[in-house]
Order: structure tokens, then C-alpha cells, then sequence
């Protein structure tokens, strides 16, 4: 994460009270979520060797659900390119294109028949839990995300998200800053962390928040 979450809980004053994290690969984040008093936790991942792992650090903890799937516009099933060199990191729903330049150690030499689902549809499957938060590392398909959870969205103040810039172009198809901007018309960028090869982090809040909050 270019951006650290603790930082921005400080200088934000984000309150917090639950993360949907899509993309959780091993559940890095966890520990960081957990010092900053956030005990609902939803990890999404779609790599069956990732999932395990997930299930092997957090299986045992009740406050944390687990969730094998990708995230997507509509429900079913989807290939996911695969790759090992950066152990599973850069899985994505599309197809690779610069990201083959910019990392040329990394190569998809596999795919994976992952389910799909709309958050929507497993933010209606989960009982009990208040997520205010998204955190979503999904490598291109952000906008597929947010297209899929609109309901979801209604309850969200918070997204935390990797982004692209318009030329990027990592995966095909990938959404664009732009584009997410637009999606996203009920929330304000507030911060965002770019690299050499076009993508980043970027934090944003909910319009209403904001102007809740400069009150």
C-alpha cells in the first residue's frame, strides 16, 4: 500500500468501523486494521492458493469473514490470469498488457476458473457487521467493483483503492482515474500516491462526510 492507513486514520479523522477489503491476497492489511480499533473485517479473494492461507491465519477468528470470489459487475464465473514470480500479487480478471513492460519478471503463465460475484450480492449474504470502509486491490477492475455494489454503496464513507492513470494501460481494459472518478460522483479524491508506471493509491471520502466533518 503507497498510502498508510494509520496515517490517513490520523490525519482524516476516519471513523472507521468496518473494512470490506476486495483483493486480500494474505491479508496483509489485517494487523493494521486491528491496532486502529477495526474489528469488522470482510476478506474477498479469488486465488485458491491465497484463500488457504487466508483460512490458515484467520480462519479461527470470528470478526473476520472470509470469502473465496471475485468481485465483478455480474455474477458467475471468470479465467483470472495467473503469475507466481510475485506470488500471486498481480492476479488479475484481465488481461495483462504494459504490466508486461513495466515487469517483465512477471509473467501469467497460468489461469485460474474463479467465481465472480456482485458485492452486492455478498454484502446480502453477510448477517451482523457495520462496514463503512472498501479497500480494493483488484488490479484494473475497480470500476467492475463498483458497478456491482451499488447498494453496498450506499453505506460506504471510505474507499481506499488502487488506481491508473488514463495511459496506463497495465491490463486491458483496466479503469481509468478518470473513470472511477466518475463513478464514484458521491465521493471526493482526497489523496492519491502515484508510480513510475502509471498506477497508485488513492484515497477517497464521501462528499457528505467531508463537508460533515469542515462543519
Amino acid at each position: 500500500m503507497l498510502l498508510n492507513i494509520t496515517q490517513l486514520i490520523q490525519k482524516y479523522s476516519l471513523k472507521i468501523t468496518g473494512v470490506i477489503h476486495v483483493g486480500a491476497h494474505y491479508g496483509e492489511e489485517v494487523a493494521e486494521y486491528i491496532r486502529n480499533g477495526i474489528k469488522n473485517i470482510i476478506l474477498i479473494e479469488p486465488c485458491a492458493p491465497a484463500f488457504k492461507k487466508l483460512q490458515n491465519k484467520f480462519g479461527a477468528h470470528h470478526h473476520i469473514k472470509l470469502l473465496h470470489c471475485a468481485c465483478a459487475a455480474v455474477d458467475g464465473e471468470a479465467e483470472m490470469f495467473t503469475e507466481t514470480a510475485n506470488n500471486g500479487q498481480s492476479n488479475s480478471l484481465l488481461q495483462p498488457l504494459k504490466h508486461l513492460h513495466h515487469y517483465p519478471e512477471i509473467q501469467f503463465k497460468g489461469t485460474e476458473k474463479v467465481k465472480v460475484h456482485r458485492l452486492d450480492t455478498v454484502m446480502a449474504a453477510i448477517s451482523g457487521g457495520n462496514y463503512n470502509m472498501i479497500n480494493m486491490d483488484v488490479q484494473g477492475a475497480e470500476g467492475a467493483v463498483i458497478i456491482g455494489g451499488k447498494e453496498t454503496l450506499q453505506h460506504i464513507d471510505y474507499i481506499y483503492t488502487e488506481v491508473n492513470e488514463d495511459s496506463a494501460q497495465l491490463y486491458k481494459n483496466a479503469t481509468k482515474i478518470t473513470e472511477l472518478d466518475d463513478l464514484l460522483k458521491d465521493f471526493e479524491r482526497i489523496e492519491t500516491s502515484w508510480t513510475e508506471q502509471g498506477w497508485g493509491d488513492a484515497l477517497y471520502i464521501r462528499k457528505a462526510k467531508l463537508n460533515a466533518n469542515n462543519k
